[in-house]
């Protein structure tokens, strides 16, 4: 075989060895390519587990913690150990379904009234207010006298002031907040109860008494 045959023999093995690569190369890179997007991706969104659906949303800090997250039957507790998800959740406008699960159940008016209200219901926000709903004066947002999670969420309309009592604290951030009337309004509503009790008592007395005098008057 001549030199230039062997030159030839060379570059067409050259050829093929490149053309082989070539493909080889592609799906290198494509792999490559797939694998920094997927970390980057999983740095940068949480997949949230709801009671009804599955929840793509960014992070609020870029981490490796987190990404598979299941929130089904959380509470203000676990939004409180878990900020930054409670912060994604709500920087993706599900500030709803924050408040559905602080408030350990679902309650449309009240869910409505707290976000009308202009609230931002993060967790660290969430444990400093109250919110109560009333009959008379709406939705009220007050101050907690001590930052927890007791209260945050209270429906206070069929309340009594028995009930008022067991919630001090509520009770004492209503007062300061110039809604003593809405207290006393259940003690009164408690006398007036008591009251006509105690009148139906005695009517019912009173009638028994009447039906006997008559059925004597009779013999």
């Amino acid at each position: 075989m001549t030199d230039e045959n062997k030159t030839d023999t060379t570059t067409a093995k050259d050829e093929r060895r490149s053309t082989r690569r070539g493909p080889t190369l592609a799906v290198g890179i494509f792999i490559g390519a797939c694998a920094i997007f997927s970390i980057y991706y999983a740095m940068t969104h949480h997949v949230i587990q709801t009671d009804g659906e599955k929840l793509v949303v960014r992070r609020a800090e870029t981490g490796k913690s987190n990404l598979f997250v299941d929130i089904q039957g959380w509470k203000l507790q676990d939004y409180l150990a878990n900020p930054l998800v409670s912060q994604a959740l709500y920087q993706a406008g599900h500030a709803p379904l924050l408040v559905k699960s602080c408030m350990g159940g679902e309650n449309p008016a009240f869910v409505s009234a707290v976000l009308s209200a202009g609230a931002e219901p993060t967790p660290d926000w969430l444990q400093r207010r109250h919110f109560i709903f009333t009959k008379d004066a709406g939705l009220l947002v007050l101050p907690k006298l001590k930052p927890g999670v007791e209260d945050t969420f209270a429906d206070v309309r069929t309340w009594s002031y028995a009930t008022f009592d067991e919630h001090a604290a509520l009770k004492q951030a209503l007062i300061d907040g110039g809604h003593r009337k809405l207290v006393l309004a259940a003690k009164l509503n408690e006398v007036k109860d008591n009251v006509g009790g105690a009148v139906k008592g005695f009517a019912d007395k009173l009638r028994g008494k009447i039906h006997k005098m008559t059925e004597k008057d009779e013999e």
